[in-house]
């Protein structure tokens, strides 16, 4: 994955985190945990990034799907024979969070865009065309591969940096008419 792609995937999740800036109790706290969040997050990206090209050269660590799993598979730590196991199950539990998480916003920005006051009837059919929708996306990792090497890109910058940025151009010519 290239830094531009990591970079657009890493600026789509801190904005779904902007959605739930108006619920917290004190929201002007919020600029300060969020730079901090990032310096840190992007700290130990960092390190992980330079730990796997140190151990794998940066021309093998291009060319894998998973550097971090095979980062893992290959480190032995005295106590722990299978650290893999381990990493596997950081991802799965941090991959579940982060659906979880966007899909609720997602829900709530729904909602709120449809002027509903509870967001509960729409769970159920969102989440069936979710199925349906991951169910027919990818065949296996070869689809996935060449959709991320040739499609992502463009397709996240449409959703993470068009749709946000007409909606701000319209937001101001919505406040210009006022």
């Amino acid at each position: 994955m290239s830094i531009e792609k990591g970079r657009i995937s890493f600026y789509s999740q801190g904005i779904v985190l902007t959605m739930f800036l108006p619920y917290l109790h004190r929201p002007e706290g919020a600029p300060w945990i969020v730079v901090a969040s990032s310096v840190l997050l992007g700290i130990a990206i960092l390190l992980s990034i330079l730990g796997m090209i140190a151990f794998f050269g940066a021309e093998e660590t291009s060319r894998m799907m998973f550097p971090a799993f095979e980062f893992a598979k290959a480190v032995r730590l005295s106590v722990v024979e299978r650290i893999e196991a381990f990493v596997v199950g950081i991802w799965v539990a941090t991959t579940g969070l982060k659906v979880m998480v966007i899909y609720y916003s997602g829900i709530l920005a729904f909602a709120y865009s449809l002027n509903l006051q509870d967001y509960r009837p729409l769970v159920l059919p969102i989440s069936l065309f979710l199925v349906v929708l991951s169910a027919s996306m990818f065949a296996d990792t070869t689809h996935l591969r060449e959709f991320m090497a040739h499609y992502a890109n463009p397709y996240g910058s449409t959703f993470q940096v068009g749709i946000p940025l007409l909606l701000y151009i319209l937001a101001l010519f919505r406040r210009k008419d006022r």
